[in-house]
């Protein structure tokens, strides 16, 4: 879709909240894309960043995250996008974004949320889990250290009652159990 149409479409009557089962709404098709002129002409025309979130595959602000796209992310915080509940703050801790961790921190991401608004239908793996779980979980060192550092309680559980060091070592990453170790015999 280009902005000429758009700028034809709309007017016209185009329903810019419109979304189509397992393929998502145009924000998020356009935030997955970095399309700043097209996702800011529909966020200026009514555009809901979080229009249906829960029907989505990937909310736009997650899809700006995992892109990379600081601009776009941006953009969809200061037209409302929510950064905690869906999952934003776990998906920048799995791909070590952490520019993206730093400004969805700036916009009020809780370092502890556990995305529990994100439905069965969307992708599963971030659901019900922190962004320390899933730093653990995929064995970002790194990640692990910054969120921790963010004030990440290493103590909570997801919903199969495991924390971080359980699920680091579930998956094979013995350098984030030794992490979890020192920080044990710290705290």
């Amino acid at each position: 879709m280009s902005l000429e149409l758009l700028q034809i479409l709309v007017p016209a009557g185009l329903d810019v909240n419109y979304k189509e089962d397992r393929v998502g709404g145009y924000v998020a098709a356009t935030a997955s894309c970095n399309q700043m002129d097209l996702t800011r002409y529909l966020l200026r025309h009514g555009a809901d960043p979080n229009r249906n979130p829960l029907a989505d595959l990937n909310p736009a602000l997650n899809m700006a995250v995992k892109g990379i796209c600081m601009e776009m992310a941006e953009l969809l915080i200061q037209y409302g996008a929510k950064v905690n509940g869906l999952g934003a703050l776990a998906m920048a801790a799995e791909y070590d974004r952490f520019e993206m961790m730093k400004l969805l921190f700036q916009h009020g991401a809780d370092v502890n949320d556990d995305a529990k608004d994100r439905a069965e239908e969307c992708i599963d793996y971030i659901e019900g889990v922190t962004a320390l779980h899933q730093a653990a979980k995929v064995g970002r060192i790194d990640a692990v250290v910054f969120l921790l550092n963010h004030g990440a309680n290493p103590d909570l559980k997801d919903e199969d009652g495991r924390t971080p060091l359980m699920v680091a070592q579930e998956n094979g990453h013995p350098e984030v159990i030794e992490l979890s170790k020192k920080i044990a015999t710290v705290m």
